[in-house]
């Protein structure tokens, strides 16, 4: 299985427009969809203020967000999303 590879690098965020600006790049590069980005923001909006990254294995695959260094959720095509629980990352 391909390690999973960056989409938006880890990025200190302190409010709600920091971490839409920081998502949005990832929209506007054709990385996510818009259904994702929403539930990228959704997600990491709990958390605020945290460290967040976007990675991804394979183009048009499952995207990974990690939060604070501690959670990782899944995040799906079509904005399912999976996991929140802590891992070791």
């Amino acid at each position: 299985m391909p390690n999973k590879l960056p989409i938006l690098p880890m990025t200190h965020v302190a409010d709600e427009i920091a971490l839409r600006s920081w998502a949005v790049t990832a929209v506007e590069a054709r990385h996510i969809t818009r259904r994702q980005f929403t539930a990228v923001t959704m997600l990491a909006a709990c958390h605020l203020p945290c460290q967040v990254e976007l990675l991804q294995r394979s183009s048009k695959s499952v995207l990974y967000l990690h939060v604070a260094g501690a959670l990782e959720y899944r995040i799906g095509q079509r904005a399912q999303v999976y996991g929140g629980i802590a891992r070791k990352l």
